[in-house]
């Protein structure tokens, strides 16, 4: 077993000039004998002035600068600071987290002399509890100084990293198991390996709720440079990862267990042959347990493989399952959890492994057999409070629409409510508070389960009840859970909707396309009453919100008319004013008809976006790709008579076939104003007129004149058809107005 770092008592690992006892943590601090009679220095102790002038950094970094100008000049002088103590102030706590942000407003020019002086002080910034962070960060932006560079053979800057390179090599046995060191490592192979590796595998747990999210870096790269050029490195620095590997204790460290799924990550998109082997090899030393008939069956932790049993190696065997390839998935499913699937499922930690099992499997055929096996014990693993597996199990069925049935009713013959079958109208109550029917309705006495019990009111929602039912919501047939949610009292109903999980519930009920709209509309109509209720709490005002997304525009005002009548309730409480503002409810009141219009245009773009999203609108794709759709042969209806568009083209003659009922008949009625003709006019014109084609032996010039000729006897037809609407007027009047007409059409 290699020996921890701060157990080497020779002073040639470090620099003299910085040989301090590490006091961060007692378990890596330094033994006394390394350094004599030296003074003791507390690391990252620097000078208030000196703390002073990065604070100011950092709060001049969250204003914004006049132009990019001056933020540059600032930036340079900055990082000239930072060439003479920027080891120092980097082992500040304080400081080292200002540097973090510095470096994401900052470009790869200002940051690569900084890279440099580091890079010198390999000894401290790869171990320091402090500067490690900085140094990883730095190393984040490495490809991108790397890419404004040369990246000649001269360079100081590829100097710097062949250095570091040669330094994690030598070095690799203590870096791969330090706290500090390690993610450090993560952070260089994956800048040399080329491949961008998850937050989760890169940086700890406490890292990444420390940082800051709304930080967005200026720098982008490939990345690619440096990985073509460094590729040896890397390949050198991962063989000397696995090498060192023991199998029985590494895998189980939390420091070197995410470098070799750092390793994996950059392998499975570099060399996926490699990481076949690499992958396979891991789960044949791991997972293959020797057949052993005295085991107890009671016994689960001699049951399952001890990697998949601990916290940290457990991640590792999940990484694998969820980079596997369908070939790969089966193989590990029959060396791990082929006849163990219970054992999973009823463990612990081993139960997280089981999970990623069931969010990766795609096949048909293997999905069915876990499924079926898994089944049979859904009451044992509710028993022992697994419900993340059985929540899982829900969303298999959902994604590939298998075994949806076969599982509801694995469900309620869990919570005892498949038989006798009145029983099953309250699986969404059971499901909700997570209780079975014996113990939900325990009260009443001498009841036999051939009546339906009374009294009994659902309170409360558990969250994973609540996940549960949004799954059965999405299946196929929601016919049982919908009807199990009508049957609710009224007062149950609007409970869920005030509910913190229950509102989440009538959510999915109002986005799910498997619940009917009829069902929907019912549901809105089973609320009347409560609105106001729903209106003024803090979860229902959401879920009223979601709920008026779906509703039509005489669902809306109905619901509006019952909150107008509360209105000084609904407009004064904390909740109620967001849906009185929202729902424009002062106009509902003063301007009911502009209210009427507004949002039955709101309604209108809602359903063109919705139509846009779903892709049901494909004449702006086929436009978009300068493709013409396909001529088909239609069929109009004339006079009541269908006539189907012409097979030859001797059969018509050439006149507009394109002519309906309405056009058929003449406007007789003097009534019959001229606005109304000049809308009809502008109609017919953007009407689509499919014509015949021409025999093709009339010479092109007849067929154009014969064209100029039909529009002409068209145009005079339309001027009669005028006239004769024009009512009674002076003849002074038909002329003006004739001519009007004319003068337009010009």
């Amino acid at each position: 077993m290699p020996k921890p770092f701060h157990a080497f008592k020779s002073k040639k690992h470090f620099n003299s000039k910085h040989s301090r006892s590490h006091n961060h943590d007692a378990n890596e601090s330094l033994n006394d004998e390394s350094f004599g009679s030296e003074a003791k220095v507390k690391l990252g102790v620097i000078s208030e002035e000196l703390l002073s002038y990065y604070r100011n950094v950092s709060q001049s970094l969250n204003n914004d600068f006049e132009d990019s100008d001056s933020k540059d000049q600032f930036l340079n002088n900055v990082y000239a600071s930072l060439k003479e103590d920027g080891i120092q102030v980097s082992q500040n706590q304080t400081v080292s987290r200002i540097l973090e942000v510095l470096f994401a407003h900052s470009q790869p020019y200002h940051m690569t002399e900084l890279f440099k002086s580091l890079s010198r002080e390999l000894n401290i910034v790869t171990f320091d509890r402090f500067a490690s962070h900085v140094f990883q960060a730095l190393i984040k932006y490495l490809p991108a100084m790397y890419e404004v560079n040369d990246g000649s053979t001269t360079s100081p800057l590829k100097k710097s990293v062949e250095q570091i390179c040669t330094y994690m090599e030598s070095h690799m046995i203590d870096i791969m198991t330090h706290t500090y060191g390690s993610h450090v490592l993560r952070a260089f192979l994956q800048a040399v390996g080329g491949v961008e590796v998850q937050e989760e595998v890169l940086r700890s747990r406490m890292s990444r709720t420390q940082k800051k999210d709304d930080i967005v870096s200026q720098v982008s790269c490939s990345g690619k440079a440096l990985s073509e050029d460094f590729r040896s490195s890397f390949v050198k620095l991962k063989d000397k990862v696995i090498k060192l590997c023991n199998f029985e204790d590494h895998l189980k460290d939390v420091n070197y267990c995410p470098v070799l799924q750092t390793v994996l990550l950059i392998l499975h998109k570099t060399s996926p042959s490699e990481y076949y082997q690499l992958s396979k090899s891991i789960i044949e030393k791991t997972c293959i347990m020797p057949d052993s008939e005295d085991v107890n069956a009671n016994d689960v932790s001699k049951k399952l493989p001890h990697i998949v049993q601990n916290e940290i190696g457990s991640f590792l065997i999940e990484l694998l399952i969820s980079l596997a390839s369908e070939t790969q998935f089966k193989e590990i499913y029959n060396l791990v959890f082929k006849d163990k699937l219970i054992y999973f499922a009823v463990h612990p930690v081993a139960g997280f492994v089981l999970r990623t099992l069931l969010s990766s499997v795609s096949d048909k055929s293997l999905m069915e057999e876990i499924m079926r096996t898994l089944l049979q014990y859904t009451e044992d693993i509710l028993a022992v409070n697994h419900m993340g597996i059985i929540i899982k199990m829900a969303e298999c069925c959902c994604r590939t629409g298998h075994l949806q049935n076969e599982f509801l009713k694995a469900l309620m013959m869990a919570f005892h409510c498949y038989e006798p079958e009145l029983r099953q109208i309250k699986i969404v109550p059971l499901l909700a508070s997570l209780q079975t029917y014996d113990i939900f309705f325990s009260s009443d006495s001498g009841n036999t389960g051939s009546s339906e019990p009374s009294g009994h009111l659902l309170k409360s929602v558990n969250i994973h009840g609540s996940l549960f039912l949004q799954q059965l919501l999405q299946f196929k047939n929601t016919k049982l859970v919908v009807s199990s949610l009508m049957g609710l009292s009224p007062a149950e109903v609007a409970a869920l909707c005030a509910d913190k999980y229950g509102s989440h519930l009538i959510d999915t009920f109002f986005q799910s396309k498997a619940v009917p709209d009829k069902q929907k509309n019912a549901f809105i109509k089973y609320l009347q009453g409560n609105y106001v209720n729903i209106a003024c709490n803090r979860n229902g005002s959401r879920c009223l919100e979601n709920i008026w997304k779906s509703c039509s525009l005489k669902q809306r005002e109905t619901i509006a008319d019952e909150l107008c009548q509360k209105q000084e309730r609904v407009e004064s409480d904390n909740f109620g004013r967001f849906l009185y503002r929202n729902f424009a409810l002062f106009k509902f009141s003063h301007r009911k008809q502009e209210w009427l219009e507004i949002q039955g245009a709101s309604l209108k773009k809602q359903r063109l976006l919705d139509e846009v999203l779903k892709g049901t609108d494909t004449k702006p794709a086929l436009k978009d790709e300068g493709k013409q759709p396909k001529k088909k042969h239609k069929t109009h209806q004339i006079a009541n008579e269908s006539v189907t568009e012409p097979a030859s083209k001797e059969q018509f003659s050439p006149v507009t076939l394109c002519t309906t009922a309405e056009e058929d008949t003449q406007p007789t009625v003097a009534s019959d104003s001229s606005q109304h003709n000049k809308r009809k006019r502008k109609h017919e014109k953007k009407r689509v007129i499919r014509k015949p084609e021409l025999d093709e032996s009339i010479p092109l010039q007849e067929k154009v004149k014969e064209e100029k000729k039909k529009k002409k006897k068209k145009r005079k037809t339309d001027v009669d058809n005028e006239t004769e609407a024009i009512p009674d007027t002076p003849d002074t009047e038909k002329s003006e107005h004739l001519k009007k007409k004319k003068h337009k059409k010009k």
